[in-house]
């Protein structure tokens, strides 16, 4: 009943909704159309407005102006005006040729100190190249010095620092039976030459063998390297090791030696251990190195036709003679491991250091003089780049002032007539915008006061709706919330009777099992007592049921088998000594499967340091020989694509900073720059031939001569042990004079017949 009253009331309400929405819209409408009114009132009014203040300052601005023109022309004079303006126009002109003479001189200047500069530049690259080299030599003789004092004290010094150390280390290692066999090395501590003069030479051939050590198996090798790193944390220092099975007897190589009559290094040398003996042959073949005092004997001997069991033959002179061909060496250089009186070494090596300082401090002072022309140079050719850009702003300020007064008209006397009549149109057209404005402020009140009328009748059918608009919905929310209440209830009530009829029946049927379970529980308990009396117990029948069957299975087992125990116990024990043993192997190859990744891990770190140094080495000569030209550029080196690129900057006055790739450039620049590549490259390499064919083919005239200078300088400073050759159409004769090691062998202009005289 409630809920027919709430629809009964809430229709009535909804009905004089509708009614005064209706009304309310067409007020809205009536309200939105006034102000649409007054707001095109209003905007016209600022119109006009802004068209009387515009009118007023173009006023202001004729007035400004018609004053200007009467002043103008009452103090014109223009005969007056032209001499004047020609006086300037002859000042301006002699002005003109006096800044370019100073501009041409200027220029000049420059010029020839930008070339002082790139030469002075060049010497001091070179300078400083020496200086480092030189240092590099004084700390080597140093670390030599270092060795030699500590060899004199105690000759295992000389095969390094830590040798003594390691020494013992293997002593103390051999006495608690750590080796299956003691290793054997350094070899050179072993050795001794048995005539002085070929001391440095047999050096020389052995190279780092002295430093080595023979190990008998993998065993011993590993506790060897565990040795080296107890004695010194530098790996990249630790010796050698060859591994191979120990003999009791020295090699028999009789058969083997050559016979020329010359000696063999194996001969030479006295060996005190049979072991290192056996190594030397494996490795370095002494038994067939011969050793020739003479160097063309030697050459006469084995180039091309060896001598049978010969492998290379050794000359007082370093050389190393094979049948393919002959390498200079330079025996000097290796005097560490087989001479007898270190105190005659030290000697030399201080000498030498006393030689290296003073050439070390000539070449300081050398750079220290022409770092300071450098600088003066430079100083001075900033100074005149300063004045040669004061002269260019002056010259261009005279070109400019002469184009202007060039282009000076003579100008009539102004008529302001014309801005006079436009004054009085102004001033009509502000009197007519001025009345406009006043019908339109007239018309604007009227539409305020209808518009304000709308607003509040518009206001009052607003607050009407509102009222009513709450109490529909206050009735809607009564309405439905007693709709739910119903519904709620009948659902409640719904529930409960199929609820109850659940029960009912899940009662009837827990009682069946209930008592059936009864039933079951009784007959158990009557049979399990009818074996053994009842134990009370926590655990729970799954777990008893497994463990009944697990003793089941065991006596079933029991009964079906015979087993020997001493079999088993055999056969356990001999499965356990099996397993520890392959359990110490696993160790083992485990540990040297670890240091081989560790030694491949620092092979790749030094590889790579290696190819970074090489790349940095090959930018920088690359850099220097450049600037022989005066070009800048830089060599990019990508290890990862496998790219190598040339950046090039041929711009030698250095207005131009841009870096240009060489596919951009002239025929001559590629090949200068391609010359100064191979330049540099040869920097890095150890090959004794080195050629170029026709390498400034396209070359121009100057950058011919600087390649050409480029790469004879670098072969003179090269040649020991070097060849190079160079082919070119170019005449050569005058590069003849300057240099004594260089030949220059120029070919006949080949027969060409005509095929018309045929």
């Amino acid at each position: 009943a409630n809920v027919k009253a709430l629809e009964t009331e809430m229709s009535e309400d909804m009905r004089m909704y509708q009614s005064l929405e209706s009304d309310q819209a067409s007020l809205r409408q009536l309200a939105h159309a006034k102000k649409r009114e007054l707001l095109e009132v209003q905007r016209k009014i600022k119109t006009a407005n802004n068209s009387i203040k515009d009118l007023n300052m173009d006023r202001q601005r004729l007035t400004k102006r018609i004053r200007e023109i009467e002043d103008s022309n009452k103090a014109r004079n223009v005969e007056a005006e032209k001499a004047e303006r020609d006086q300037e126009l002859a000042e301006c002109r002699d002005k003109q040729g006096q800044y370019t003479e100073e501009m041409t001189s200027t220029t000049s200047t420059m010029e020839h100190l930008e070339s002082r500069l790139s030469d002075m530049t060049v010497d001091l690259s070179r300078i400083r190249q020496d200086i480092e080299q030189t240092d590099v030599q004084i700390r080597k003789h140093q670390d030599m010095l270092r060795t030699q004092q500590e060899a004199k004290k105690n000759r295992v010094s000389v095969f390094g620092r830590f040798m003594p150390d390691l020494l013992r280390k293997v002593d103390e290692a051999d006495r608690l039976n750590r080796f299956n066999k003691k290793p054997r090395g350094p070899f050179g501590l072993h050795m001794k030459v048995k005539d002085p003069k070929w001391a440095n030479v047999i050096e020389l051939a052995i190279g780092g063998l002295a430093v080595n050590f023979v190990v008998h198996d993998q065993h011993d090798k590993l506790v060897l390297q565990d040795l080296f790193r107890k004695s010194c944390s530098n790996p990249r220092e630790h010796p050698n090791m060859i591994m191979m099975k120990f003999r009791d007897e020295a090699y028999d190589v009789s058969s083997q030696k050559p016979q020329t009559g010359h000696p063999t290094m194996y001969d030479m040398l006295d060996i005190d251990d049979h072991v290192i003996s056996n190594a030397l042959v494996e490795q370095a073949r002494l038994e067939q190195s011969l050793l020739i005092e003479s160097s063309e004997e030697a050459r006469m001997l084995i180039i091309g036709h060896a001598p049978p069991r010969v492998h290379n033959a050794w000359t007082l002179a370093g050389d190393d003679v094979r049948a393919r061909g002959a390498y200079s060496n330079d025996p000097t250089k290796n005097n560490r491991y087989f001479r007898d009186d270190p105190s005659q070494v030290i000697e030399e090596i201080n000498h030498k250091i006393r030689q290296l300082r003073e050439q070390s401090s000539i070449q300081r002072q050398n750079k220290g003089g022409v770092e300071k022309e450098v600088n003066d140079i430079r100083a001075q050719y900033n100074t005149e780049k300063k004045k040669q850009q004061a002269i260019k702003r002056k010259l261009e300020n005279v070109r400019n002032r002469i184009i202007e007064l060039d282009n000076v008209d003579e100008a009539p006397l102004l008529d302001a007539t014309a801005l006079e009549d436009e004054m009085r149109q102004y001033g009509e057209q502000i009197n007519n915008i001025n009345e406009e404005k006043e019908g339109l402020a007239e018309k604007e009140e009227t539409l305020k006061q209808e518009h304000e009328e709308a607003n509040k009748r518009h206001a009052e059918s607003t607050e009407r709706d509102s009222h009513i608009t709450n109490r529909l919905e206050e009735l809607k929310g009564k309405m439905h919330e007693g709709q739910k209440k119903n519904t709620q209830l009948l659902d409640v009530l719904e529930k409960y009777k199929r609820k109850k009829k659940e029960v009912n029946t899940e009662k009837k049927r827990f009682n069946a099992e209930l008592t059936a379970k009864k039933r079951e529980i009784s007959e158990a308990q009557g049979m399990a007592e009818q074996r053994c009396p009842r134990v009370d117990t926590r655990r729970s029948a799954k777990d008893l049921e497994q463990q009944i069957r697990n003793m089941e299975l065991r006596i079933q087992q029991g009964s079906s088998s015979t087993v020997n125990v001493d079999n088993i116990t055999r056969r356990f024990h001999d499965a356990k000594t099996k397993f520890e043993d392959i359990q110490t192997m696993v160790k083992k190859m485990r540990k040297f499967s670890g240091d081989l990744q560790e030694i491949l891990k620092e092979r790749e770190e030094r590889y790579f340091r290696f190819r970074k140094e090489i790349s940095k080495r090959i930018n920088y000569f690359f850099i220097m020989n450049l600037s022989q030209r005066g070009y800048t550029g830089k060599l990019k080196v990508d290890h990862e694509k496998k790219v190598l690129e040339m950046k090039l900057n041929v711009d030698t006055s250095g207005a131009s900073q841009d870096i240009h790739d060489v596919r951009s450039l002239s025929g001559g620049e590629r090949s200068f720059s391609t010359v100064c590549f191979i330049c540099s490259l040869w920097n890095l390499m150890e090959s004794p031939f080195r050629c170029l064919d026709e390498f400034d083919v396209f070359m121009d005239l100057m950058n011919r001569k600087v390649a050409m200078k480029l790469l004879v300088e670098h072969a003179v400073q090269n040649q020991q042990r070097r060849q190079y050759i160079l082919f070119t159409p170019q005449d050569m004769s005058h590069f003849n004079k300057k240099f004594k090691n260089m030949k220059i062998m120029q070919l006949e202009a080949p027969e060409r017949n005509d095929d018309n005289d045929e």
